[in-house]
């Protein structure tokens, strides 16, 4: 299981908190962040897993800085909203600054915290992003 968490965590302290997650246990902290970078169309993009002490554990995916723009706005925001209709497991969303990522929720108590399906997601959402990463740039450079 450590080897599942081995290249998103820089530190041994990460390491640490990252084999007490797999072991089910949720820190009782306000959050924990691990993060970590993809690898997409050959841009790295910085990913975060973030736990805390609700019931929600959140994968969040940094699409792009300032991407939304006065000139493509309607339209890339129609794009995410198409893709957002298409796909339960998580959902894009444009920040204050017009930077673009996206969110996937994960909901469990304690007692069923799995990171295997962290994983599982995490896996999805690369899949995803190997199809439709460059389009969503084509969006945004419009």
């Amino acid at each position: 299981n450590k080897a599942k968490f081995a290249n998103m965590v820089p530190t041994s302290e990460c390491v640490d908190v990252a084999l007490r997650l797999l072991k089910g246990e949720r820190l009782m902290v306000p959050a924990v962040v691990f993060q970590s970078n993809l690898k997409v169309e050959g841009q790295t993009i910085p990913l975060g897993i973030i736990t805390d002490n609700t019931i929600y554990t959140i994968i969040r995916v940094q699409i792009g800085s300032q991407l939304l723009k006065d000139e493509n706005k309607l339209s890339l925001l129609e794009y995410l909203n198409q893709l957002n209709r298409s796909y339960k497991v998580f959902k894009y969303v444009a920040a204050e600054d017009g930077s673009i990522f996206l969110d996937a929720c994960l909901p469990s108590t304690n007692e069923s915290f799995d990171a295997e399906i962290v994983r599982v997601i995490l896996d999805v959402i690369v899949d995803h992003l190997n199809n439709e990463y460059k389009n969503i740039m084509k969006q945004a450079w419009k």
